[in-house]
């Protein structure tokens, strides 16, 4: 089974495919008998004892006896672990060459007994715990009586899950299996609205959390962006890719302790604003979703993001725009009066020297707080940073004012053949014309379907004009040849060499300089 597995994954796109089943599992899979995603039934002393040992300076590892390749993919999620700090017993005796001096496990993992015995040869003192799932209420009951006897002939420490651990699971979802528990039963023909009832009331951020000290007003949030790099500004998908590294920090005296180091918590163990990048389109993050608290309680939280942002771009000056580039943080479960976003006073803004788009220069940035209506009876607390952007204007001259420039002056060219020749004179004001017709279609790439004129379009429109209507005049000069007015259709000719160019370097100077 194992080999059919490891063939579907090859056939699939490898690594990248796994990584995916991996994600999926842990986003979708529930366990059976407690109806809950297998990601919630992580251990909750295990987390914390885990926390408390980083806290004390102590390196810690997990040593696992399932498939290395997931438990190293999910660690920093659900246990704020390195995957370089996951390990099965022999590896981790060839690779760290050292017995850890606490070590815990229970008997329903045979790598597990083999950690607790290795720790035991420690030259130093050390402390092996053995775990019992004795609690049938609260997770399952069994082994007890060989976790027991494997405790007393190898003087282990024996924990109970039923009279030691105050809780198994997180809080959070303690509370939902005993709200679960405590719902009356409802007949079938109520099961799917009372289903969606319970979802409603079970599902939403941090359950049972509280902000802290609600009391005292508002908690302010102190934010932090450093943009690593700027991709792309796409004009006409009127967004842009960027890369970012964010901070937030607040205060929650509730989680201060006495270590010297900070505690690590999963997002979802403690408070936070949950803020979001409200002009997101895509983002990915690099970083796991843990916080560090320091021994005061102050709570930070960093990660690293890439992906697309919305941005509605003003292009009337296109291609001589200044745009300004927005990142929105916001609160979306907090009015101004009860979180209030705000700069970092000591590193709130920063950026690369240089970003990977060509064609922008970064000529200033501002991060105005203000506040987000959804509804007219809606307030929620926001904070946006802008980067403001000029566009580097020499590609547009190059490859779309030039070659339009030439274009205008080819159909010239007629004032300066001979009015008798219809056919060539036609022919050749019709061409530029088509030309610039199909040059117009050629730039539309550059522009999305906006509801005003940039000032491109006003020159390509002028200039458009201008050209039908040396077309227009072309067809008058061969009429009054044709009704032998050929002194008129000279002096008209002669009018219009020097009419034209002046015409064009006034639609230049209104729509590019002025």
């Amino acid at each position: 089974m194992l080999e059919k597995i490891n063939d579907l994954i090859r056939e699939k796109g490898g690594d990248e495919f796994y990584r995916e089943m991996i994600e999926n599992f842990m986003t979708t899979a529930k366990n059976p008998h407690f109806d809950v995603l297998y990601s919630d039934l992580v251990y909750q002393p295990m987390k914390e004892l885990l926390s408390y040992l980083r806290a004390s300076g102590f390196n810690v590892y997990i040593i696992t006896s399932g498939d290395i390749t997931f438990v190293k993919r999910v660690a920093n999620r659900l246990y704020a672990s390195s995957p370089d700090r996951v390990f099965d017993f022999d590896t981790f005796k060839a690779s760290v060459r050292k017995k850890p001096v606490i070590a815990a496990g229970s008997l329903d993992g045979g790598e597990y007994m083999e950690i607790l015995a290795y720790s035991q040869k420690s030259e130093l003192p050390s402390l092996q715990m053995l775990i019992e799932h004795d609690d049938k209420e609260r997770e399952f009951a069994y082994g007890r009586d060989e976790s027991l006897q494997a405790s007393g002939i190898n003087d282990w420490l024996p924990i109970s899950m039923e009279n030691d651990w105050k809780s198994i699971f997180p809080v959070t979802l303690t509370e939902e299996l005993q709200e679960k528990e405590a719902l009356p039963a409802v007949s079938e023909s109520e099961a799917s609205e009372s289903d969606v009832a319970v979802e409603n009331k079970l599902s939403g951020p941090q359950i049972g959390i509280t902000r802290p000290l609600p009391e005292k007003g508002p908690t302010n949030v102190y934010t932090t962006l450093f943009i690593i790099d700027v991709d792309e500004v796409n004009t006409v998908m009127q967004s842009f890719a960027a890369n970012i590294y964010t901070r937030y920090a607040w205060w929650d005296p509730r989680l201060a302790h006495g270590g010297k180091g900070t505690v690590t918590y999963n997002l979802t163990d403690i408070w936070t604003p949950r803020l979001i990048v409200l002009n997101r389109q895509r983002l990915w993050k690099s970083f796991p979703r843990v916080a560090e608290v320091d021994s005061t309680g102050e709570v930070t939280y960093d990660q690293r993001s890439w992906g697309y942002f919305s941005q509605p771009l003003d292009l009337r000056d296109f291609p001589f725009d200044e745009q300004t580039l927005n990142f929105s943080f916001l609160a979306p479960n907090y009015t101004p009066q009860e979180v209030k976003l705000l700069m970092s006073e000591t590193d709130g803004f920063g950026m690369a020297k240089n970003f990977s788009v060509p064609d922008w220069d970064v000529i200033g940035w501002d991060y105005p707080t203000e506040s987000y209506l959804p509804t007219e009876d809606e307030e929620l607390s926001m904070i946006t940073y802008s980067l403001k952007l000029k566009r580097h204007i020499e590609h547009y001259i190059y490859k779309i004012v030039i070659p339009l420039v030439f274009i205008v002056v080819m159909s010239w060219t007629v004032f300066w053949i001979d009015p008798k020749l219809v056919g060539t004179n036609v022919a050749a004001a019709t061409t530029c014309f088509l030309t610039l017709v199909a040059y117009r279609f050629a730039i539309s790439s550059y522009l999305p379907e906006i509801p005003y004129f940039t000032r491109l379009d006003a020159l390509v429109f002028w200039s458009t004009i201008l050209v039908f209507s040396s077309l227009i005049q072309t067809i008058l000069l061969s009429y009054f040849v044709s009704k032998k007015k050929d002194i008129l259709a000279r002096k008209v000719e002669i009018i219009a060499r020097f009419v034209y160019p002046a015409s064009f370097v006034v639609i230049i100077f209104f729509t590019l300089i002025k």
